[in-house]
């Protein structure tokens, strides 16, 4: 996925052409913004640890395996 979809997934930002729109909306509901933009921070933190990395690699290499091994 990228970065953008998983934004728009997520609710943690703002994806846009329109850089203006964008501005006005976040100066007239500043606190929705902020809230999102707290949102997105304990998101980052929750998925995107090199911890988190890693395991999700390691459980993807232990499910190859034990695929390649039952062949």
């Amino acid at each position: 996925m990228s970065a953008s979809n998983i934004i728009k997934k997520e609710g943690i930002g703002i994806v846009t052409d329109d850089y203006a729109k964008a501005i006005i909306a976040i100066y007239e509901n500043l606190s929705k913004y902020d809230s999102m933009g707290e949102k997105g921070g304990s998101w980052v933190k929750d998925n995107l640890s090199w911890d988190i990395f890693c395991q999700k690699n390691l459980d993807i290499f232990q499910k190859a395996l034990k695929s390649k091994k039952s062949l």
